[in-house]
């Protein structure tokens, strides 16, 4: 949907790449209304390669495929579930606002 819940259990990673995000826009958005073209594409090229993909991406992995599950309770197994869904809906929102 495009949307964050709001009262979903966010790792602190997961707050870290939105806060990281949220600078990245700032700083763009500033740069663009002074023509500033250089700042966009740097502050933009920045964002995506060292804070999404060299660190976000590589904090994700344990959450994605670790091997938590085996031999869990259902409880656990559901917040492994919960965990999983906020980690691809940040990641989603970080991927559709830095391709704008």
């Amino acid at each position: 949907s495009g949307a964050l819940r709001l009262d979903a259990p966010f790792a602190w990673e997961d707050k870290w790449i939105l806060a990281r995000l949220s600078h990245c826009s700032k700083v763009t958005n500033q740069a663009w209304e002074r023509y500033e073209f250089s700042t966009t594409t740097t502050t933009t090229y920045s964002f995506f390669l060292h804070d999404l993909c060299d660190v976000y991406l590589e904090l994700l992995k344990p959450r994605f495929y670790g091997d938590a599950e085996q031999g869990a309770s259902e409880e656990d197994k559901r917040r492994l579930g919960e965990d999983r869904s906020v980690a691809r809906d940040v990641l989603y929102i970080c991927l559709d606002w830095s391709m704008r």
